[in-house]
């Protein structure tokens, strides 16, 4: 388990809790409370975030907080709170869907500006139908934003968003003693959380709360009449407070009764407004009344508040001074901490996934995306693997490919190959000659056959004279002469074609005009004409 801080902010002070929860044991590593910057909370709304941003940051540096998981916890009276009795539904989201179905039929307020979320108090049965009471809590949607963006700013990963008095519920779901006692299960119980600006009066009924109203009044409308009365400052008065008594004793001096009668004005006012929550609650529910109340808050600490407020309305009352289950790490966050002012920050930490938390519907997407975000993963290392099998398939034959071209490489590059080579080039070029030589050859047939203006003597006579290193490329007959094109690889074979053809009787002349002299890849070759005058020609003009 990580350590992880708990967050309370209203418009006079922002509390701050760093704790551990292993098992049942809280511990406790850090505890401080700053002032609220001015005017930069109203309500529970954070009107200025920066100034906010800025008083909390500044305490992490100087605490040494490095702590990022955070739970908030919101005091206002900005919220929409209804009970409702409908039908028991397993599905969580189907019994929401049919919640926002019933308070559009109950309030003219748009309930898109609201962030919702519920809890089952009670199941019963009613003619054979289940059933079950329901209590709905809207936050502002603004409201919510702003805490989310606060949280953003600080680089907090926000665990949890929660209105203070929904904590209670924690007290029996870890069976939480107050005082050295575990509350009975089957009684009903109030606490009332006095702040500076407002106070909480809530009711738990078998370890649920089921009713919260929030009073706006507090400690604060006392410290501006001492303000005005006796001229003190701000934190001068609430020390005058704490100091005073609500009950007189032969040392009390005009000035003590002077800020007993103020102290006692206002807190008249509060009995007032919580008898009305008493008679409201207890008519409501008539089978059981609120047999207790706890005091908490970060100014519970009136002299005879406990006694004063037992006497006037004749109930049993008892602030909170202890809490099972804490451990303090260091003495330094002993001196400093006050169960009262982190009530609500201790209760928090107890909070698990089942609590209400009005981050439900952003944790269902981060678990959505997950999801995907593990389908998306699963499918890319398929994909790798694909790929890797592929780059793998290519890289051996690649490598195959590779080791060819080297084979065939040294078989071009060996001396003996070209020879070889040259020498199959130089035959190959001998056959093609000699098959346009032989193609000529048949011509030269067909026309004799047809005209007759040649003996075919002649021509084998030719051919019997061309020596065997000379080609014969083409053969050209007019009237009087034949005119060979030659090629021949030696000067010698030159001399001897022409030797050779002057000995035919049917020729009388030869002569070759010109060589020409080409040099092909390092062999010397001669190109020529030779032209044969022919005797005794038959001629089919003249005939």
């Amino acid at each position: 388990m990580a350590k992880i801080l708990s967050i309370e902010i209203d418009e006079q002070n922002i509390k701050i809790l760093e704790g551990l929860k292993k098992g049942e044991l809280l511990s406790i590593y850090k505890c401080i409370i700053l002032n609220t910057p001015l005017k930069s909370v109203d309500d529970g709304k954070i009107i200025n975030i920066t100034l906010v941003k800025e008083a909390i940051e500044k305490a992490f540096i100087e605490n040494s907080i490095q702590t990022k998981r955070a739970i908030f916890i919101i005091n206002t009276n900005s919220i929409i709170t209804r009970k409702i009795e409908l039908p028991l539904l397993k599905s969580k989201t189907e019994t929401l869907s049919m919640i926002k179905f019933e308070l559009d039929q109950l309030f003219s307020a748009e309930l898109s500006q609201y962030k919702l979320i519920y809890k089952k108090t009670e199941t019963f049965n009613v003619n054979g139908f289940e059933k079950a009471n329901y209590i709905v809590y809207g936050l502002p949607v603004k409201m919510y934003n702003q805490y989310l963006e606060l949280s953003e700013k600080l680089k907090l990963e926000m665990q949890a968003l929660n209105l203070s008095f929904n904590y209670l519920d924690e007290i029996k779901n870890h069976e939480i003693a107050i005082n050295g006692k575990k509350i009975k299960t089957n009684c009903i119980n109030a606490f009332i959380n006095i702040g500076y600006n407002t106070i909480v009066f809530s009711v738990v009924n078998n370890g649920i709360n089921d009713f919260s109203r929030t009073y706006l009044s507090g400690i604060g409308e006392i410290v501006e009449k001492f303000k005005s009365d006796f001229k003190l400052e701000q934190n001068d008065a609430l020390v005058e407070i704490e100091k005073s008594s609500l009950f007189e004793n032969s040392n009390t001096t005009s000035y003590d009764t002077q800020k007993k009668d103020i102290i006692e004005g206002t807190i008249n006012t509060w009995i007032d407004v919580f008898n009305r929550y008493i008679i409201y609650y207890n008519s409501v529910n008539k089978d059981k009344k609120i047999e207790k109340i706890f005091l908490y808050g970060s100014y519970v600490k009136i002299g005879g508040l406990e006694q004063y407020l037992s006497s006037n309305l004749n109930m049993e009352f008892e602030t909170i001074n202890d809490i099972s289950n804490i451990k303090i790490l260091n003495d330094s966050t002993i001196a400093c901490f006050d169960i009262n002012k982190y009530f609500n920050c201790l209760l928090s930490f107890n909070a698990n996934k089942n609590s209400l938390n009005f981050l439900t519907d952003k944790h269902k997407m981060h678990k959505k995306v997950f999801n995907v975000g593990v389908a998306v993963m699963a499918v890319s290392v398929i994909l790798v693997l694909i790929f890797a099998f592929y780059v793998l398939g290519y890289s051996i034959q690649k490598n195959t490919l590779k080791k060819e071209i080297e084979a065939m490489n040294l078989f071009i590059n060996n001396q003996t190959n070209i020879n070889n080579n040259n020498e199959i080039e130089e035959l190959k070029n001998n056959v093609k000659h000699l098959e346009k030589y032989k193609s000529e050859i048949g011509k030269l047939k067909e026309v004799i056959k047809s005209e007759n203006a040649v003996n075919s003597d002649v021509f084998k006579k030719i051919n019997e004279a061309t020596p065997a290193e000379t080609v014969i490329i083409t053969i050209f007959i007019d009237k009087e002469n034949i005119q060979l094109q030659c090629s021949s690889r030696k000067l010698k074979d030159v001399s001897l074609i022409e030797e050779n053809l002057r000995s035919i009787n049917l020729i009388s002349n030869v002569y070759i005009p010109r060589i020409e002299m080409k040099n092909d890849n390092g062999v010397v070759k001669c190109s020529y004409s030779v032209i044969c005058e022919l005797k005794g020609v038959k001629n089919i003009e003249t005939k």
